[in-house]
């Protein structure tokens, strides 16, 4: 749904940023390789036999977790770690996709030979697969808490003895980024097995530092993609169908409301002249009341109470409250109005129309009582002021005020 530049721009970014703040001043991903440009070209041109020569230049797999491996689902790695995790659900810079994090604390790490506080970090696409695994030492969390002071030579013996560990396995085949004047050491390995990353920091001034070891696929970036693809697919296919006027009532609070709904909303807005916030949900295609038109759902929250006071839906308006069109005709709306009223009628009843409309430039208006709500339904054009273009149908619910 929501989908920022930035989040193509910081894909790469995606793993290392989810595993704690990251204080280098540059992470640029580079594909990762010591060979020359001539054993480049020459690796390009040679025969199967020669490439699977060069392939074990990179030496076997190292393995940072036992029995734990990029690509196994949540119930996978649940059978081998148990329940000794606290999993969460969280974006990525505000925008799809949902990742699941997964964070073990440890007093220190036997199977890299670490004797230091840290934790192991597990992120999965939710419901599918494992797309990072990472350690973390000198921090006890995510918000790079620490639970007791280093000395530098602390912090930098863990990183050399991790250095060492992968250098037995993959040698020089590493870039390195050592910009930030707080690094120890930042190095990266790209191969058949993945993108491994390993950096330091330490700060003399709070005498605490941080080791991270982190490994991602090669095809991450393109994994993240098509997930995000496939949520925004399903999201749409959601708001085209989802009936807020029966799940939803007023006086619900935010989380109430999102937890039926979703927090996938296209856009945020706060009115000003009154303390309320609006979210609105396109849709591409309305199938709740069978128009097949455009448009979107909104809800709107008192901001002081954070209770629901209105929600429903703008049909043939696409875009959201400060940035609409209307594409659609006079004779498209009547024909889909007279397509929505009897379903409106059917689940609350007849009505009468009013004999004098509530508005400039409507066509049809229609309500209902319900109790302390008031559920209304309009069409016209020109609504609201001559010539003002807009077009559309509204059906909505509100606290009867």
């Amino acid at each position: 749904m929501k989908k920022k530049t930035a989040f193509l721009c910081s894909l790469i970014m995606l793993m290392t940023a989810a595993c704690g703040k990251i204080d280098s001043g540059s992470e640029t991903d580079e594909e990762t390789t010591a060979v020359s440009t001539e054993e480049t070209t020459e690796t390009e041109t040679t025969s199967e036999t020669e490439n699977t020569t060069t392939s074990k230049k990179f030496g076997e797999e190292f393995n940072m977790f036992p029995d734990i491996k990029l690509g196994m689902t949540e119930a996978e790695v649940q059978a081998v770690i148990g329940d000794n995790y606290e999993r969460s659900v969280e974006k990525y810079l505000d925008s799809d996709p949902d990742m699941a994090y997964y964070t073990i604390p440890f007093d220190s790490c036997p199977f890299l030979g670490i004797d230091m506080e840290g934790y192991e970090l597990l992120t999965f696409i939710p419901d599918g697969e494992l797309i990072s695994m990472s350690y973390h030492f000198g921090v006890i969390d995510r918000d790079n808490n620490t639970s007791k002071d280093h000395s530098e030579e602390e912090i930098k013996a863990v990183y050399d003895k991790l250095f060492d560990q992968v250098h037995e396995y993959y040698g020089d085949y590493y870039t390195s980024d050592d910009n930030d004047k707080n690094s120890l050491g930042n190095m990266r390995w790209s191969n058949t097995y993945g993108n491994l990353a390993l950096w330091g920091f330490y700060y003399d001034d709070t005498k605490t530092g941080n080791v991270s070891l982190n490994l991602i696929p090669d095809d991450f970036a393109q994994k993240i993609l098509d997930h995000a693809k496939e949520n925004a697919a399903a999201q749409q296919s959601r708001n085209n169908s989802v009936d807020i006027l029966s799940q939803l009532k007023t006086g619900m609070s935010e989380e109430d409301v999102f937890a039926v709904i979703g927090k996938d909303y296209d856009y945020e807005y706060s009115a000003g002249y009154k303390p309320s916030v609006e979210y609105d949900y396109s849709f591409t295609a309305d199938e709740v009341w069978g128009t097949g038109l455009r448009g979107y759902m909104f809800v709107e929250f008192d901001e002081k109470t954070n209770e629901l006071t209105c929600f429903g839906y703008h049909i043939g308006a696409v875009g959201h409250v400060e940035d609409c069109s209307y594409p659609y005709s006079e004779s498209e709306l009547e024909e889909a109005f007279n397509k929505l009223l009897p379903t409106l009628e059917e689940e609350y009843g007849k009505t009468d129309e009013p004999s004098a409309f509530s508005g400039e430039g409507i066509k049809d208006e229609y309500s209902w009582s319900m109790g302390t709500d008031q559920l209304w339904a309009i069409w016209g054009t020109d609504l609201w002021g001559a010539s003002s273009g807009v077009n559309e149908i509204i059906v909505s619910r509100s606290i009867d005020r």
